[in-house]
């Protein structure tokens, strides 16, 4: 931090250096002295608002923008900057929410990194990256597997790099040292102490606090487990276009900025990049906590 009037905070994350005008304690973990070098992007606050609508995303491949009725408007643009005009009085955890989430997305759609939606663990010394949709339980997963000595690598948002043009493994930047959580897993884990704020959204499903990442660097990604829910426990192996496409539909985060930036095609090509040099996996399991060490030891087998 400097030592200015207006606190200035740093952090490497996702292999950029960030100055930020909020203190992001979700990124204490990344927090960097202050850097004798320009950053790649910079967070900064715009005029404070009285009000504001609710605003789905809007612009274009230079800029996007949004808003969130109550809290504020986002306005990101080339990959640089993160502009956000605070409602009077909006709770900074709000501000942060946002910030670290659609804006952050955004601009990595921006810089044209491949940003993946999901939880990430490393565990036997293999990386493992888990998708699906909304409620398929990635962070419960993850979760039971760092209950179980795996270490978290990433929850929500993970920028994930395609190999070479010459071969090897694409990789994943450690990105979370929290994780959100439901009301029942957390209590099935035992990690109430572990809460630090309950969630914009759902008032059943809490932020916790982890361990810092396992590296500052990006790790190989070995393998990418699809979850769905079902009566049986399976775990089989995609491959092809019918791996690419579920993956696709599985990891891809708020599409549409990536139609207002005509991104869409450039995101599908690396994804298919990603895909060819990572194994794929669909896990179908049952809603039954009774049973999430008998698929964690299913997963740890991978």
């Amino acid at each position: 931090m400097s030592n200015s009037a207006d606190p200035t905070y740093y952090y490497r994350h996702s292999g950029l250096l960030v100055r930020s005008a909020i203190k992001l304690p979700e990124w204490e973990a990344f927090a960097q002295a202050d850097p004798a070098q320009d950053p790649d992007i910079v967070i900064a606050f715009g005029d404070a608002l009285a009000r504001t609508p609710e605003q789905l995303p809007s612009g274009d491949r230079k800029g996007i923008h949004f808003s969130v009725a109550d809290v504020g408007r986002w306005s990101i643009a080339r990959g640089e900057s993160i502009v956000i005009e605070p409602i009077v009085g909006a709770p900074e955890a709000e501000l942060r929410l946002f910030t670290l989430g659609s804006a952050w997305g955004a601009a990595g759609y921006q810089r044209g990194l491949a940003m993946l939606h999901g939880s990430s663990v490393r565990t036997g010394g293999k990386t493992l990256l888990f998708c699906g949709a909304q409620e398929a339980g990635k962070s419960t997963i993850a979760a039971a597997l760092v209950e179980r000595d795996g270490l978290l690598v990433a929850d929500d948002l993970s920028r994930v790099d395609p190999p070479a043009a010459d071969g090897g493994s694409a990789h994943i930047w450690p990105s979370s040292s929290r994780m959100k959580l439901w009301d029942e897993a957390i209590d099935h884990l035992g990690w109430r102490g572990r809460v630090v704020q309950r969630d914009h959204f759902r008032t059943q499903k809490y932020h916790l606090a982890m361990d810092a990442p396992v590296a500052e660097e990006p790790l190989p990604l070995d393998a990418i487990v699809l979850l769905g829910w079902g009566e049986g426990r399976n775990l089989d192996r995609l491959a092809g276009g019918e791996a690419v496409r579920e993956v696709l539909q599985a990891s891809c985060y708020r599409p549409e900025m990536l139609d207002l930036m005509g991104r869409t095609a450039e995101q599908a090509t690396m994804v298919s990049r990603i895909v060819a040099a990572t194994p794929v996996y669909r896990l179908v399991r049952p809603r039954d906590f009774a049973r999430l060490d008998e698929v964690c030891r299913l997963i740890e087998g991978l």
